[in-house]
């Protein structure tokens, strides 16, 4: 490696650096309103709650059980461990001060670690420095135990792509202990499989995952069956909501018509289920084969554009699978400034933006039917590209 090509990594290295604590100082000054006094009631679509630190201790000392996932759990277990240790030697309280934060601080460092990721899966500089600011990671990627999904993810992807399965699958393993949605990516991997009838890769891949999982998640499972049982229950009868694209359809048409809005609960499964069918028969008639990142964005794009919400969260789920999909960041700007905007109009109260009072109801309404359309034109492009014969390694 010569001396300039050293220097350029180690410029971008800063430049990225940078701009994950720009993104994280943004977040902390974005919440500064919930810091006063009935903050997080006036200002409710702000001020999330931070994740929470696991329960049986300080936050520092908490074991895996509680809010946080049992994975999250073990590694602020095993950081507050020594923190706490380090803490004594020095005579510092480490309840206190910065080192309170210690589930955000790894959030950060796993945010860091994502924009890597991508930025070593694609070689495109321009795009992992927009990534690493993108308004979604600001409004909600600090409030989120999923952002250590979007992480394993990631690195699932890439390690995928370099032929390594086993880890692919141990990486997917540790993703879905934190949250289900980086099954989209085992979902891929299948898909792909199905195109070449060989499934040894998918197989190497499921298990690397299956077990990862139960390693993590089997005692809990064990000693807190009826929890996860309600949970996945929960999950199945999870109601519509007005973000979802029904929810949208819904409140526009009956904007249109002046007809109540009617419930389309009823129609989420079976689209859920066309949508995959026609993921796979777009990967099997491809001219070339796909990049596991385009298959994976497709599913999961599918998951939630027809599924019964569209959350900010899930904003956060696609980030890095946009980036990796179409590396094209004038794209992946104006779907974010259009989520960022959607978020403007709904998540404050009225009276932070008095000048807008009148207009937010019609706004809203655009805005949400925006980002709709504008999540479903990234699925056309994409599909478009994988029906073309046109990968993230073909260039564009």
């Amino acid at each position: 490696m010569t001396l300039q090509a050293i220097r350029t990594r180690g410029g971008s290295a800063l430049l990225l650096g940078g701009l994950v604590l720009y993104a994280v100082a943004m977040a902390w000054l974005l919440r500064l309103p919930c810091r006063v006094a009935d903050g997080t009631t006036r200002f409710p679509g702000l001020c999330a709650a931070p994740p929470a630190p696991a329960a049986g201790g300080g936050l520092l000392t908490g074991g895996p059980a509680g809010e946080a996932p049992a994975l999250v759990g073990m590694v602020t277990t095993v950081v507050g461990w020594f923190t706490t240790n380090l803490c004594a030697l020095l005579g510092l309280d480490a309840e206190q001060g910065v080192l309170a934060q210690l589930p955000v601080l790894l959030l950060v460092l796993v945010w860091a670690a994502t924009v890597g990721a991508v930025l070593r899966s694609t070689g495109r500089r321009t795009e992992a420095l927009v990534m690493a600011g993108a308004p979604a990671v600001l409004l909600a990627g600090f409030g989120t135990w999923d952002l250590w999904a979007v992480l394993f993810m990631t690195l699932a992807l890439l390690s995928h792509d370099r032929g390594h399965g086993a880890a692919a699958g141990v990486l997917l393993g540790l993703g879905a202990s934190v949250a289900l949605f980086p099954v989209a990516v085992l979902l891929a991997v299948l898909l792909l499989a199905a195109r070449h009838r060989q499934f040894r890769d998918f197989l190497r891949v499921l298990l690397g995952a299956v077990l990862t999982w139960a390693l993590v998640n089997g005692p809990s499972v064990l000693t807190a069956w009826e929890r996860w049982t309600a949970g996945l229950a929960a999950m199945a009868q999870r109601p519509v909501e007005e973000s979802s694209l029904w929810g949208t359809w819904s409140r526009t048409a009956s904007s249109v018509t002046g007809a109540p809005p009617a419930p389309a609960g009823e129609h989420v499964l079976p689209a859920l289920a066309l949508g995959l069918v026609a993921v796979l028969v777009l990967t099997l008639v491809a001219r070339q084969e796909p990049d596991a990142a385009q298959v994976a964005f497709l599913v999961l794009a599918v998951f939630v554009l027809l599924g019964p919400r569209y959350s900010l969260v899930q904003v956060l789920w696609l980030t890095p699978l946009v980036v990796l999909s179409r590396q094209r960041w004038p794209e992946f700007a104006a779907w974010q400034l259009v989520e960022l905007l959607h978020w403007v109009l709904r998540a404050p109260p009225e009276q932070t933006w008095p000048a807008l009072a009148g207009a937010v109801p019609g706004a809203q309404d655009l805005l949400g039917v925006l980002r709709v359309l504008i999540l479903a034109c990234l699925v056309v492009v994409v599909a478009v590209d994988v029906l073309r014969g046109r990968g993230i390694g073909a260039g564009r």
